[in-house]
Formats: structure tokens, sequence, C-alpha cells
């Protein structure tokens, strides 16, 4: 059976997206922050007792490989943030982030992710996250295939083919979602804006879809 290793720091739509293909594929939600030099099992988080994690000791052969693919999904954090499953106590372990650090913004309330938002440093590590997978070259023996969420819809019929799955199952894709933000989050994506401004600045130069191949 095909296997889908689904990557991101989460509020990319990667819950969605896991639910959608796990009806086709075996999938597997990944948060790890750093891409094994070797493509290898996965392993449970901490917390909260999922498979979320790269089990980096535990290589997969050349015949176990070539059933595995792996996905980078990605998203700007001024909404990836903002966000239901891109935050909290089990996300930021999930992260592996320290929670003793992290302890007053473990609340899911707008005002402690305003308060975040006010914060000089990325405490989430997003940015050398996002580096990991896309521009450190780490992957030996595996590609990884980078999608951009905010155009993915766009992009549906391109993306889908350059991961080899059915028409008949692009087709059943859900639709785009899109919610209005109140003032208080409004204040919040300002915020992140101007946080994450260079690391967003890149994304908007990335193309919808790319593959980063194994480095010799």
């Amino acid at each position: 059976m095909r296997i889908f290793y689904i990557c991101s720091y989460g509020g990319c739509a990667s819950t969605m997206i896991c639910n959608f293909l796990s009806q086709f594929y075996k999938v597997y939600h990944i948060h790890s922050r750093v891409p094994p030099a070797r493509l290898c099992s996965v392993r449970k988080t901490k917390r909260a007792k999922k498979y979320e994690w790269f089990r980096y000791g535990a290589l997969l052969n050349k015949k176990q490989r070539s059933m595995v693919t792996v996905i980078y999904l990605y998203r700007k954090p001024s909404m990836s943030l903002l966000s239901k499953d891109g935050w909290g106590p089990t996300h930021f372990s999930n992260l592996s982030l320290d929670n003793k650090k992290m302890r007053r913004f473990h609340s899911k309330d707008n005002s402690v992710r305003l308060e975040y938002s006010k914060t000089e440093k990325d405490l989430l590590g997003l940015n050398n996250f996002f580096k990991n997978y896309v521009f450190r070259n780490i992957n030996k023996n595996y590609r990884i295939h980078c999608i951009k969420y905010e155009t993915l819809w766009e992009n549906l019929e391109l993306i889908f083919n350059k991961l080899k799955i059915p028409k008949e199952i692009c087709d059943k894709f859900p639709k785009k979602y899109v919610k209005e933000l109140d003032d208080e989050k409004k204040e919040i994506k300002e915020n992140l804006e101007k946080k994450y401004s260079k690391m967003e600045k890149c994304m908007d130069l990335l193309p919808p879809y790319f593959l980063i191949k194994p480095r010799r």
C-alpha cells in the first residue's frame, strides 16, 4: 500500500489533507522539525501518543522507500497561527518545543496569541522549521514534494498529477473554506505579518509546487 508522510508545522490544512488522503492511502501526519537525511519510519509523540515524529534510526530499505511519498505543506505564519490546530500545549509538544518555556502561551484564547504576536523572537521556531525542509537539502535518498497552502486549490490538478494521485480522487478534494477574521484576529494577523515578514516574502516567491530532489 502506498504511504504518505504529510509534514508541516501545523495550521496548514494538513489535518484535513491527512484525513482526506487516508480514505485511499496510509497517511502519517509528521511534525518533526528536521527531515531525516535518510528516509525512516515514524514514532509516537510524547504527549499526543500519535505517530507524528520521524524515527530517525529506523531506516527504510529501497523497497520500503519506493512506497513512501513525502510532502512538506507550508503556509504563512500570519494565518497558520490563527488556526485552532496550530496552537496549544499538545501542538507545541509535537513541535518539540519546551512546554515550560511556552507555558504562558498555552491557552488558545486570542489574547494569548495577540501577546505572542507582539514578541520579537520566533519562539515557535517556524522559520527554522521551514528552512530545514525547503533550503537545507537534508534529504539524501528520497524526494520532498513542497506545496504552498495559499495556492493549493488553484493548482489541485497540477499538484495531484505531480503526486501521481488519480484524477477521480482529486475531484473529491474538499472545497476551500475561507473564514472571516474578527477585529482582534486582524490585529494578530497584522502583527504576525511584521514578525514573519522575511519568511512570508520568501514564501511569496516560491511556486505553488516544487520538488526537492535527494542531495548527492
